[in-house]
C-alpha cells in the first residue's frame, strides 16, 4: 500500500510512476494483438512451421 504524505518528492514519484505506466501501455497491449491475430490467421488457413536453416540465415543477415 502507498501512503502519499503530503510532500513534494512524494507527488513527483507518483507522478513519475503514472507516466512509466502510461508509456507502458502500448507494450503491455501488445500480445493481445498478436495472439488475435494468430487467431485469426490460423482461422484462414495459415499454418506455422518451424523455420529451417535457410529461414534463420536470411533473419540473421537482417
Amino acid at each position: 500500500m502507498l501512503v502519499s504524505s503530503g510532500c513534494t518528492s512524494t507527488a513527483k514519484l507518483l507522478g513519475d510512476f503514472a507516466e512509466i505506466a502510461a508509456d507502458a501501455s502500448p507494450f503491455v497491449a501488445e500480445p493481445d494483438a498478436r495472439e488475435a491475430y494468430n487467431i485469426e490467421k490460423t482461422q484462414q488457413g495459415m499454418t506455422y512451421t518451424a523455420a529451417t536453416g535457410e529461414d534463420k540465415a536470411f533473419v540473421i543477415k537482417k
